[in-house]
């Protein structure tokens, strides 16, 4: 949609993002977010603005929208409380027959969506109140929300539209509790490759252990010594949560393994010893050493995965030109590579225009 020409969006409080999902539509004039509430209901939120009547298929851009809202309803209606809110272009004030008027009211009745109709929204270009095509869309019970109000009243309003607004009720965890709650799930497990064994030690042997405990308490003793032990390790170790978290590296190998974990050991050291700034410092030298031959390592391999791809390229042009095809496509959506040279029949093809050439002279034998 050309810049001035109006949009949607949807704004939230800070306060509640945890409880937000924005669902990615891949429209320009419909935007969606998820609400996740305490009950079993989640409300879908969506904002849509419908084609003027400005353009010649303006009947066609009109209800290709209203199929998305379709497809939206369809995918989301049985398990969410749905709430379509926006500019509608259209009158529900009165019964027109127009097929836009006509196509918007079947997807109202078709799904039992109420909305109210209270004053015009719809300014003219003379300064006149004209007509009602701003709604909120929905499938609430009449308590969990407070009727559409007009706000035509507002001083400090420039747009050929008077706001509109409805409240609803709904209930959701603070973002502590919910924080909280997830960190009392997450498990643990000690690193024990961090445990300071001196300390570890020391405070084994600073347990008190009843060595004339009676047979039937053998068990019970067991359980609590191993509860013990646990304690002390994570006391004298830091714990690790244990995430399923993708990796972030696009290629990984045991040489990355390396080098990567002895980055972590030379910033360990550097941390623990006050992280001095000096760059004449032994450690922080290392620090930025270790950090330099991890990056390094990473860039060589990405390199020859490239190296690779583009040799598989060249080997299937001539066996399978389907998988030849497909390889090409899927490097182009990577969009990082450009091409700088190509070789057609022996012949290279450098720059822009002569790459095109060898394309064209490869495409025709």
């Amino acid at each position: 949609m050309p810049r001035g020409y109006g949009g949607v969006d949807i704004l939230w409080k800070k306060k509640i993002d945890h409880v937000i999902k924005p669902i990615d539509l891949g429209s320009e004039r419909i935007q969606c977010i998820e609400i996740k509430e305490n009950s079993k209901s989640n409300i879908l939120l969506t904002s849509v603005y419908l084609p003027a009547k400005g353009s010649k298929n303006h009947l066609s851009e009109y209800q290709d929208v209203i199929d998305q809202l379709y497809e939206l309803y369809q995918k989301y209606h049985k398990p969410h409380k749905i709430i379509i809110g926006g500019d509608t272009n259209e009158d529900l004030n009165v019964q027109t027959g127009t097929k836009r008027n006509l196509y918007l009211r079947d997807f109202i009745n078709e799904y039992g969506l109420k909305y109210d109709n209270k004053a015009k929204t719809f300014v003219n270009s003379i300064g006149q109140e004209f007509s009602e095509i701003d709604y909120f869309m929905h499938n609430l019970a009449d308590q969990d929300f407070q009727a559409k109000q007009v706000l035509n009243e507002l001083i400090e309003n420039t747009s050929d539209h008077h706001p509109i607004r409805m409240s609803i009720k709904f209930k959701y965890k603070s973002a502590e509790v919910n924080r909280k709650q997830n960190n009392s799930m997450i498990k643990k497990k000690v690193n024990w490759d961090k445990v300071d064994e001196e300390w570890y030690s020391a405070h084994i042997d600073s347990l008190q252990i009843n060595e004339n405990m009676e047979e039937t308490a053998v068990e019970e003793a067991i359980l609590k010594l191993c509860e013990l032990l646990r304690e002390t390790a994570d006391l004298t170790s830091s714990s690790k949560a244990i995430f399923n978290a993708k990796p972030k590296l696009k290629v990984w190998t045991p040489e990355i393994q390396v080098v990567l974990k002895t980055a972590r050991k030379k910033y360990k050291v550097w941390k623990n010893h006050g992280k001095p700034n000096n760059k004449n410092n032994k450690m922080l030298m290392e620090k930025k050493q270790s950090k330099k031959d991890f990056r390094r390592a990473v860039r060589i391999e990405l390199a020859k995965q490239k190296s690779k791809e583009k040799e598989t390229i060249l080997e299937t042009r001539t066996k399978d030109a389907k998988m030849f095809h497909k390889l090409v496509r899927n490097n182009r959506k990577k969009g990082n590579d450009a091409i700088m040279e190509l070789e057609v029949n022996g012949k290279k093809y450098v720059e822009n225009d002569n790459i095109i050439n060898g394309f064209q002279e490869h495409l025709a034998v």
